[in-house]
């Protein structure tokens, strides 16, 4: 392991310099954005490119600037500093002082600026497991491992334990870039250790049913729940982007929105007639742009789970419905009724058409279709 200062000779006058950083076989390059009149690493040469030497027959190097000779000492400090760095990550040595930091705390600020009912179902789950107190540097890999064993004595699903490792890995990552750890304990866990994704079974309503759930009132007062709902199911959103629309997010039919799952790219869904009467039906509040305002401000997400599941219940529907549930009833009915994986993968914003597969593996009513097509072979 090496970490060695050089220069670089830029297109106009002068040098950049940089580190070279070499590491079990690999090689980067890091540029502290200092920069030199000249390259002091290398000796003088004459015309014909002899070296230049002085009386002792040691080979001449240029004479820094005053300023030069800063920034050179800066940078050989800066040089150490790396190398020291580095020796303490190859040892998984950090700062005491910052690996003192509680995971709790830390989490639950990731929480704040998230606002994911993961991460504060992981945090409860990890109160449970450590208790309040646990510092960075008590993490190691037998820690996570005893997580996941708590985890699966809890009776959770392999999909819940895997959900809970995946946010507790993106965790340490955030925590290694804010060089309170060096390493992801997480990464440590063998893979055979590790919980597995099951494919879930998806549970959607079908035509007859969210016909009849439309029809039912709702068991309390607040009638934006099932307003929601239906949106859901007739756009394909999940209730988080439901929750974040706001009116000058449509225009002329069209919402535009970024998905709060993967905050990458705009998305633009062209909204159906049932959807725009959902949204004409609704009272603005004169205080907030909010679309769904009564949901953001007045109850909680275990609120509306509750109030979800009694009006459904009350509509006599056996099936567990919950807010996704709307997201996959859109997606199999459009499926159901002749649409292609293509356009409802766009439509639902996957990023893989071989998400949008999965739902057409469980419409029973076009693999009935497709089986019927061969012609009768007993005449």
């Amino acid at each position: 392991m090496s970490v060695t200062l050089r220069l670089r000779k830029m297109s106009h006058k002068g040098f950049t310099a940089y580190f070279d950083l070499y590491r079990k076989g690999q090689r980067r390059y890091e540029y502290p954005e200092v920069y030199l009149q000249q390259d002091y690493l290398h000796p003088l040469k004459d015309p014909d490119g002899c070296l230049l030497k002085d009386s002792r027959g040691n080979p001449r190097y240029p004479k820094p600037t005053e300023q030069d000779k800063l920034k050179l000492d800066l940078l050989e400090k800066l040089r150490l500093q790396r190398e020291l760095q580095l020796k303490n990550e190859e040892y998984g040595f950090a700062d005491s002082r910052i690996k003192k930091i509680n995971l709790i705390d830390y989490v639950a600020e990731i929480y704040r600026e998230k606002k994911s009912q993961n991460y504060y179902n992981l945090i409860q789950q990890l109160k449970k497991s450590m208790g309040l107190q646990v510092p960075f540097g008590q993490v190691d890999e037998k820690t996570v491992k005893q997580f996941l064993h708590y985890l699966k004595e809890a009776h959770l699903s392999s999909n819940t334990r895997c959900t809970y490792f995946a946010i507790l890995c993106s965790v340490f990552n955030e925590a290694i870039r804010d060089k309170i750890i060096t390493q992801n304990p997480c990464k440590l866990i063998p893979r055979q250790d590790r919980p597995k994704h099951e494919e879930s079974k998806r549970t959607f309503l079908n035509l007859e049913e969210l016909t009849k759930l439309a029809a039912t009132p709702m068991p309390c007062r607040n009638h934006q729940v099932k307003e929601a709902f239906l949106f859901c199911c007739l756009t394909g959103l999940r209730i988080s982007d439901v929750l974040s629309i706001r009116y000058s997010d449509i225009s002329e039919g069209v919402l535009q929105y970024r998905q709060k799952k993967s905050k990458q790219q705009f998305h633009y869904l062209p909204l159906s007639k049932q959807a725009q009467r959902i949204l004409a039906g609704l009272v603005p509040d004169p205080k907030r742009e909010a679309v769904f305002w009564e949901l953001v401000r007045k109850i909680t997400h275990n609120q509306r789970l509750h109030i979800l599941d009694q009006w459904a219940k009350s509509a006599g529907i056996t099936k567990k419905v919950t807010w996704h549930v709307g997201r996959h009833t859109c997606a199999t009915l459009l499926i159901s009724y002749g649409e292609d994986i293509y356009t409802v993968s766009k439509l639902l914003g996957h990023s893989n058409v071989a998400i949008t597969e999965r739902y057409a593996k469980i419409i029973n009513t076009k693999k009935v279709e497709a089986v019927n097509k061969i012609p009768d072979i007993f005449g």
